[in-house]
């Protein structure tokens, strides 16, 4: 696995992507592109015994685009492929949401956007979510938080899933931010006894954000994953995690505005 992991990050420093729109890997950031902008978005991610959002258990590769249809809405789309532990690709992730607007920086620098998407994943099984993002800026910090509803159009899964991201950044150097993430999945298990992917997960760890050129940067985060509550799992989720366990994700991302 670490050689896939190697060869992946050197494939992905080796693409030519990305303008940011944020520091961090896992949230969205509110107020993403303008009017007829377009970002591409490309990142590798490894995860051990990971869950998704985190990443799956393996080396997983994801070109993205989100591109500004009006000066309220966006328009963004995932694909993904994952290389497993014995050199298995599997194809068919892909996700697709579509954001609106709703308040944009006025005196209180507040940002709020909510929109509506699908998710297909690896398995194949199919996804409704539902997406609320906001964020505030500073003159050097930046906050941004999503809260993200998922629901599985399978039996043997939760009704819904919940996912909350947050993540702060300052910006140290005019080329360079750090900042610190945090990811919760699966949260209605401190509410759920029976949560089926076998209770809430929380992942902690810093991020960083390099601009290489005006459009052009290049991210890295990732951090130790940990149960919060523990339950016999019931679902077959692919971001299940083994009873006992936990593990890490890393994840390297380029973006590039066009």
């Amino acid at each position: 696995m670490i050689k896939h992991a190697l060869l992946a990050f050197v494939f992905f420093v080796g693409l030519v992507q990305a303008q940011s729109v944020g520091t961090s890997i896992y949230t969205v950031a509110p107020q993403q592109v303008k009017n007829r902008d377009v970002i591409i978005n490309f990142d590798s991610g490894y995860g051990v015994q990971a869950v998704r959002p985190f990443g799956e258990d393996g080396v997983e590769q994801r070109l993205g685009v989100v591109y500004g249809i009006s000066q309220k809405w966006s328009l963004m789309s995932v694909a993904g492929a994952l290389i497993e532990g014995n050199s298995t690709v599997r194809l068919g992730s892909a996700q697709v949401e579509a954001m609106r607007t709703l308040m944009v920086q006025d005196r209180s620098r507040v940002n709020l956007s909510a929109g509506v998407g699908f998710l297909k994943e690896y398995t194949g099984v199919d996804v409704l979510l539902a997406r609320f993002a906001l964020g505030r800026n500073f003159t050097r910090w930046n906050l941004n938080s999503n809260f993200v509803l998922e629901k599985p159009l399978v039996s043997g899964r939760d009704a819904v899933d919940v996912i909350t991201t947050f993540t702060s950044a300052y910006r140290v150097l005019p080329w360079l931010w750090a900042g610190i993430d945090a990811i919760g999945e699966d949260l209605e298990g401190f509410f759920e006894p029976e949560e089926a992917e076998g209770g809430a997960k929380l992942m902690v760890g810093p991020t960083f954000r390099f601009r290489l050129s005006k459009k052009m940067h290049l991210r890295l985060g990732g951090g130790p994953i940990f149960y919060m509550t523990r339950n016999v799992p019931t679902s077959k989720a692919p971001r299940l995690l083994p009873s006992g366990d936990s593990g890490y994700a890393i994840r390297f991302s380029m973006i590039y505005g066009i």
